[in-house]
């Protein structure tokens, strides 16, 4: 494995050196308990696995069914057709020499015998002449295992002959820090930026019509497209992969590829690519630089999925040259008109779209939540407590740009200020960084004063009729009351938008840097105005002249309806009278 020329210093800051490595596992797991860490780390190992040099070769990992963390065995792949199997132990720490023997005694135990969970213990055979299989192990912790394991190769322990034998016969894999590092700067590198350049071999040759070429790919060199260059082949696509459970359509080509292969071309609409600069190099091959799919992540994905893919199958491939300025974002809004794409997401993708907030929250070692269970994100989101909502963030961000922000219950395109967030952008490089690092720290203090909203407001003369507001799976809600609650702490009206492009922006950029400040600062500030946003929101609903089965039919309708302005003001007087009666009752 070979990371892409990157420049540390461009690296997010914790995948910079081992040690920011190291310290960012330290505050993230700073709070839990040795077990609690020690199922956060293996659960994170497990996803790391297939993407480690030493695992290559195994696949279809899994939890042993008692995971045990003392020295015994973790992780399992599944058997080779040759018999062997990877068995592994992960330790979050490893730092003494006894832990080290520790581990290697129970593999010795694993070397002489298998646990079959449906049939007891049975000997571990090689099918076929009836040889012992040979198992592979492997160590695999965040810390230096090689300084551990040199000690240890010069102390009498009892497993040292094991030890020697294994790394003999090359079955013994320890793995350390500095390689999960590397592995996940790879991945980093690999999903956050498109590839280089792509290399599509049409069997049928190519047709090329001005700057577009258009070929058919077999399915085998799709997956392996996809092997290369992994989440980054998607980077300019509207949407993410939406897994195969998603709808009937993703069923519906997998059951193509699966049990039709030769029927792909005729029923499929093909992938679009975009690349900078195309060149045909024979007949059959062509190279795309700085190219990525911007249609077709379901369809390649489901072709993956669906792996081994018989040669007979057959994607149609359009590649389209074009530099990377507004055009592309035409290619790829027209390209995807087709699908099932809210048009609000393809006049947005410029801005937000799955893979920038992925981006985002990976260059804060932040998990979000994904399809893939294998993707970064998820790799993440078992190494930190703070895993991202993209459905949460995205209303956030339409109401820091709609006008008014209650617009964003109604995924109205028309509302956005789209000349806002081109003069935004036009301001700032680095404007995107801070945009999300600010929205994702406001979902986080969102999260955690929704739980300070549910102890507060529980009476039962009520809690039945707002507890909608407060259910964290109801994205526009949530992102409604966030920015209620920053608006009110910061005393700053959203909804009061400046007509000029530029000096809204401005006055945007002015408000992100206050929240920012605020969420670091003065949390609790933001917590007090989110529980008065909650009661005000809440309040805005109820009809005294009707039921309250009557009001929770209608909670949708008048909150969307609800004005801002009036919302905001209704904030501050309440913040103001509790921030008044506070001063009084400390000067009694």
């Amino acid at each position: 494995m070979t990371t892409p020329d990157v420049d540390p210093t461009q690296l997010p800051r914790y995948l910079r050196s081992l040690a920011d490595f190291r310290a960012y596992l330290d505050d993230e797991f700073s709070s839990e308990t040795s077990p609690s860490k020690g199922n956060r780390f293996v659960n994170a190992m497990l996803q790391l696995l297939p993407h480690l040099p030493q695992a290559q070769g195994f696949e279809s990992f899994e939890l042993s069914p008692t995971v045990s963390h003392d020295g015994g065995v973790d992780i399992s792949s599944r058997q080779n057709a040759d018999g062997s199997v990877l068995r592994v132990q992960s330790r979050y720490k490893l730092e003494r020499v006894d832990d080290l023997d520790s581990i290697l005694s129970k593999f010795e135990d694993y070397d002489q015998i298998s646990i079959d969970e449906d049939a007891g213990v049975l000997p571990l055979t090689f099918e076929g002449n009836g040889r012992p299989a040979m198992p592979v192990y492997m160590v695999l912790t965040s810390s230096d295992v090689s300084n551990i394991a040199a000690i240890y190769e010069s102390k009498g322990r009892s497993s040292l002959r094991f030890y020697k034998r294994l790394k003999s016969e090359g079955r013994l894999h320890l793995v350390g820090g500095q390689a999960i590092l590397d592995t996940l700067r790879h991945r980093f590198v690999k999903s956050s930026r498109l590839p280089n350049s792509l290399t599509l071999t049409s069997p049928k040759g190519w047709l090329r019509v001005g700057d577009v070429y258009l070929g058919v790919v077999r399915g085998p060199d799709m997956v392996e497209l996809f092997d290369q260059h992994g989440d980054g082949l998607f980077f300019e696509n509207i949407r993410e992969w939406l897994g195969l459970e998603e709808g009937r359509v993703n069923a519906s080509i997998t059951a193509t590829v699966v049990d039709e292969p030769g029927r792909m071309l005729e029923r499929n609409n093909g992938i679009t690519i975009r690349g900078e600069a195309v060149r045909q190099t024979d007949n059959n091959t062509l190279v795309a630089d700085r190219a990525a799919i911007i249609n077709g992540c379901q369809t390649t994905m489901c072709i993956w999925h669906a792996r081994p893919t018989d040669t007979e199958l057959l994607v149609q491939i359009k590649v389209v040259q074009t530099p990377a300025n507004e055009d592309a974002w035409t290619i790829a809004r027209s390209s995807n008109y087709q699908n099932d794409v809210s048009q609000i997401d393809l006049e947005l993708a410029k801005y937000l779209r799955p893979q920038l907030v992925s981006r985002a929250a990976a260059s804060q070692g932040r998990g979000l939540e994904s399809a893939r269970d294998d993707s970064l994100p998820n790799l993440l989101a078992q190494l930190t407590e703070t895993e991202v909502s993209f459905a949460l963030t995205k209303y956030v961000f339409l109401g820091l740009f709609c006008a008014p922000p209650n617009q964003l219950f109604n995924d109205n395109y028309s509302k956005v200020r789209m000349d806002v967030l081109k003069a935004l952008y036009a301001s700032d490089a680095d404007v995107e960084d801070r945009l999300f690092a600010t929205i994702f720290d406001a979902v986080e203090a969102g999260r955690n004063a929704n739980e300070e909203a549910k102890d507060a407001y529980k009476d039962e003369a009520y809690v039945s009729l707002y507890q909608r507001l407060l259910d964290s799976t109801k994205h526009k809600y949530s992102a409604y009351l966030i920015l209620l609650a920053a608006a009110g702490a910061l005393k700053f009206d959203l909804s009061q938008r400046e007509s000029d492009p530029e000096t809204e922006a401005a006055r945007i950029d002015g408000f992100l840097s206050d929240l920012g400040s605020l969420l670091r600062e003065r949390k609790n500030e933001f917590t007090e105005a989110y529980l008065i946003a909650f009661k005000v929101y809440a309040a805005s609903t109820d009809r005294s002249q009707e039921g309250d089965e009557k009001t929770a039919q209608r909670l949708s309708v008048r909150l969307q309806e609800s004005s801002f302005s009036n919302l905001f003001r209704q904030i501050r007087m309440e913040l103001d009278a509790l921030s008044h009666i506070l001063e009084r009752r400390a000067k009694e």
